[in-house]
């Protein structure tokens, strides 16, 4: 599950919310880009098909959401799962917001910072660095008022310690496959990034 600091070079299990265009979550994709071995599908659906309620998430943390059951409706290859979020495509624009990596340091521009986290975090996903890295809603600063509406701290954590968010749209050099999340809690579905040509 890559939970305490355990190396799974980014390899282990992704939770990523899938959402219609007026932003409903209509589902969860479970993704492990190291894969599963059949045995293993088979624990996550029995595991996933249980009810989730206050009593069940670690930490008896109350989100405030009532009990859900997830019911599974696909497992295989996210080639043939979710489709919409492989590519292969030279352009990639995030449908979620990107939390940077690192801390901006104030010798830096926006877009040498910006360039280089991106640069670091897809070298760390064995993919090519973008030749272009493009913000799509520049506020002041790294202020990105489209990001705004987006949860960005964990549920231990306050408001205060959001993490910044922000739109981009990333030019690879050549065809690049995904699904590609980058960025901070990547693995709860921010830094998603779906195919734009």
């Amino acid at each position: 599950l890559g939970h305490r600091g355990a190396a799974t070079d980014h390899r282990h299990a992704h939770w990523v919310p899938l959402a219609d265009p007026v932003d409903v979550v209509t589902g969860l994709l479970i993704w492990v880009p190291s894969r599963l071995t059949a045995a293993e599908s088979a624990t996550v659906l029995a595991e996933v098909a249980q009810p989730v309620t206050a009593d069940t998430v670690p930490g008896g943390i109350d989100s405030g959401l009532p009990e859900i059951r997830l019911l599974p409706q696909a497992a295989g290859p996210v080639g043939m799962v979710a489709a919409e979020l492989c590519g292969p495509a030279t352009v990639w624009q995030t449908t979620r917001p990107y939390l940077p990596v690192r801390h901006r340091k104030s010798r830096h521009s926006i877009a040498a910072f910006l360039t280089d986290d991106i640069t670091r975090a897809c070298a760390h996903r064995g993919l090519p660095a973008p030749v272009e890295v493009t913000r799509l809603h520049p506020g002041d600063g790294l202020l990105d008022d489209w990001a705004a509406g987006f949860r960005r701290y964990r549920l231990r954590e306050v408001p205060g310690q959001q993490r910044v968010g922000l739109g981009l749209r990333l030019t690879f050099p050549r065809p690049v496959t995904g699904p590609l999340f980058l960025g901070r809690l990547s693995h709860f579905g921010f830094g998603m990034f779906l195919p734009a040509g």
